[in-house]
């Protein structure tokens, strides 16, 4: 069923959608047949319980914008957006506006949108490498200790 070349993590996953009939065969073999499935799953860090699943699953789901709070009010040409459940805060903004806020959140083509800093970062992780640390268990920093600034001339003249 599944292309020769997937990883175990795609195969768990679409195993799962098929048998929650979340998802059909035929469009699971699609997505497999594709050169690229842009399919990535990071399996290395497992939900420690149910709850922290479900919450990450909610995280997943939740869309940039919901529909139900989304109007378009065509005599006017202005999107109306409802910023609370209750509907107490509205925005109104013109069409063109709203489609360049939209797609102001897609990134242009090869851009990063996830960057690593410190000890995340690939530069301190290859100084890291070729210095022959062990990158499971990194060294950890002592606090440097506080610099005491020398006496200044004024004082070493009087001493003189």
């Amino acid at each position: 069923m599944f292309a020769d070349g997937q990883n175990m993590n795609s195969h768990e996953v679409f195993s799962l959608l098929l048998r929650e009939k979340l998802i059909g065969l035929p469009l699971v073999q699609k997505i497999l047949g594709w050169r690229h499935t842009g399919f990535n799953v990071h399996s290395k860090v497992r939900a420690a319980d149910k709850e922290e699943t479900v919450r990450v699953g909610k995280y997943m789901i939740r869309p940039l914008l919901s529909l139900k709070r989304l109007f378009f009010d065509e005599t006017a040409g202005k999107v109306r957006y409802q910023l609370s459940r209750h509907g107490s805060q509205e925005e109104s903004i013109d069409y063109l506006e709203f489609i360049a806020r939209v797609t102001s959140h897609i990134p242009d083509k090869g851009q990063v949108m996830i960057r690593y800093y410190g000890l995340y970062s690939n530069a301190h992780r290859g100084k890291m490498r070729k210095a022959g640390a062990d990158l499971l268990h990194p060294h950890i920093i002592e606090d440097d200790p506080v610099y005491v600034p020398a006496k200044g001339w004024a004082e070493m003249i009087r001493k003189v």
